[in-house]
């Protein structure tokens, strides 16, 4: 007979035990959400939540939800971080002098309340009025280019994913632009489109290949058209 999980317990329940058995606690944190985001419909714990809780150490990433440069973070207690930074694996793993100047500027960011500046948090921030504003001018655009094209181009309702391994269980609302063509498969338009002179990255559902803009810049939609325009000609 297969057994329960246990219940996850309270992050103050962990803290404690690990007081009463003198033993450091360490929370895997992992998308390193540095501001609360409930206003937009993201609930995700904060590396200030977990500091204060009593962790003993906190780890995340540096890209994900934080935004910044691939990498790992280390917080917590001064002289648990400084043991962690004498072990000999420390020189081995450490960041180079690029990945430390991108993530200075991205915290200096956040310090500054500048959250526009940082792409994830710009894009996890606009509304969906924006973002459909955007979908149909862009479906304008997009027309036009393939008024001659064997393709059927729509606009629906979707959701933005805001992450794999952060946030599997979240996403926003959002307006997608389907694409379906009578000479190709949604895998082969796929396969053209990430093959292109311009390398687009799209997903499927239902045998329909989607482009959702809140993961584009404004400034890259012309390229965007473009890429879409020469697929499906």
């Amino acid at each position: 007979m297969r057994k329960k999980a246990a219940p996850r317990r309270a992050p103050e329940e962990l803290v404690a035990l690990g007081k009463r058995n003198r033993l450091p606690v360490v929370e895997d944190l992992g998308s390193g959400c540095l501001v609360d985001l409930s206003s937009v419909g993201i609930n995700e714990p904060t590396v200030r939540e977990s500091v204060e809780a009593g962790f003993s150490l906190v780890l995340f990433s540096g890209d994900k939800m934080l935004g910044g440069p691939q990498a790992g973070i280390i917080a917590g207690k001064k002289d648990l971080v400084q043991k962690v930074r004498r072990h000999p694996l420390f020189r081995a793993l450490r960041v180079d002098k690029l990945t430390i100047a991108a993530m200075e500027a991205t915290l200096h960011a956040y310090l500054r309340g500048a959250w526009k500046e940082i792409p994830a948090l710009r894009m996890m921030q606009m509304s969906f009025e924006e973002i459909s504003a955007r979908t149909d001018a862009f479906y304008r655009t997009l027309s036009a280019k393939i008024a001659n094209a064997d393709a059927e181009v729509e606009i629906t309702d979707g959701r933005s994913l805001v992450g794999g391994g952060s946030t599997p269980a979240q996403s926003l609302p959002t307006r997608v632009i389907g694409f379906a063509s009578a000479r190709h498969s949604a895998s082969e338009l796929e396969v053209r489109l990430r093959t292109g002179a311009t390398p687009v990255v799209a997903r499927i559902e239902e045998e329909r290949l989607l482009i959702d803009l809140r993961t584009v810049f404004p400034e890259q939609e012309a390229a965007l058209a473009e890429a879409l325009a020469q697929v499906l000609r």
